[in-house]
């Protein structure tokens, strides 16, 4: 689950235009009173709001203060009010309406075709499985019914090269990874700590 604490930051607005301040806190009011739930990446109503603006607006998280004084852009708000809205009405993971979630300090693309990374072994992988197995030990890894392909693209992106494979029971689920870290051409991984992984991918069609 991606972290964020954007809650320290918020002040009383100074400026009569909608900054993201207010927007933020507009959002999350609007979120509590539709008893929305949720637990995709956020576990409140103002930590998802903050993930809605910042990622619809390409905020930096690490100058939180300043980006939330920025004044929003009455085209940009029309954006956000059409997420928010389809967050409330439709009841829809925020991970879906932006095709963003987190996995290991990773961020994937996802849509209605995979489930939204979640998975404890999210933690299990940044620790290199210690002390359960010796990271020197483990030579290969599969991932099956990869879906958005989390598991294997976070084992390739903190251990060294070595043939990790993913499968799946769907070969179409298969286009949903990764316009962002481009798993789509599922031989070669780019940009992930400035190396290159080579992935085995092995499609299994459901009889």
């Amino acid at each position: 689950m991606h972290s964020f604490t954007h809650s320290l930051y918020m002040t009383k607005p100074i400026c009569q235009s909608v900054s993201v301040e207010q927007l933020i806190d507009q959002f999350a009011e609007r979120f509590t009173a539709a008893g929305l739930s949720y637990g995709h990446g956020t576990d409140n109503a103002i930590d998802e709001a903050a993930w809605l603006v910042f990622a619809q607006l390409g905020l930096a998280h690490g100058d939180a203060p300043a980006a939330y004084a920025q004044i929003v852009e009455p085209a940009q708000l029309d954006d956000l009010e059409r997420l928010a809205k389809r967050r409330i009405n439709e009841r829809l993971p925020l991970a879906y309406l932006l095709n963003q979630a987190w996995f290991a300090g990773l961020e994937f693309y996802v849509d209605e075709r995979v489930l939204v990374p979640r998975s404890p072994i999210a933690e299990l992988i940044r620790d290199k499985f210690e002390p359960w197995l010796a990271p020197d030990s483990l030579r290969s890894a599969a991932d099956l019914g990869t879906g958005s392909g989390c598991i294997a693209i976070a084992i390739a992106s903190t251990f060294p090269p070595r043939p990790w494979t993913l499968s799946t029971f769907r070969t179409r689920r298969l286009k949903s990874p990764q316009s962002t870290l481009n798993v789509m051409v599922l031989l070669i991984v780019c940009g992930l700590s400035g190396r290159t992984f080579l992935l085995n991918l092995r499609a299994i069609p459901m009889t």
